[in-house]
């Protein structure tokens, strides 16, 4: 009887990583906060919705603004109305060297063999 329920509750994970795979992947990128003085930092945040597979992230050289060489990694799950949903983040530390106005141009992502872009 046990063996039965196990059996049953491991159909129902595979099933639920085959639904979590099938989500659409989606990239978003931002900095919080958005506007900062010159001798402080900002985060930049890059929040990859649809997959738990790490992708290979390197921002774009931007002059005048310099970022951290390692994010800081966050992983969250959840089920919305029977739908599983997987997100993860990845924030940079970003340091102007100078005043003015910085803008991170698009620039592509990799996650697992997929192209994608992260968009400006």
């Amino acid at each position: 009887m046990l063996r039965q329920i196990l059996r049953a509750f491991s159909s129902i994970l595979v099933g639920a990583s085959f639904v979590v795979q099938a989500e659409e992947i989606r990239i978003e990128a931002f900095f919080e906060p958005s506007t900062i003085p010159l001798s402080h930092s900002s985060s930049y945040r890059i929040v990859v919705n649809g997959t738990q597979k790490v992708p290979l992230l390197s921002p774009p050289a931007v002059p005048g603004l310099e970022f951290s060489s390692n994010p800081q990694t966050l992983r969250s799950a959840s089920w919305i109305n029977g739908v599983a949903s997987v997100k993860l983040e990845f924030i940079f530390r970003a340091t102007p060297k100078r005043s003015g106005r910085f803008e991170v141009p698009e620039w592509p992502a990799k996650i697992d063999n997929q192209s994608l872009s992260v968009p400006s």
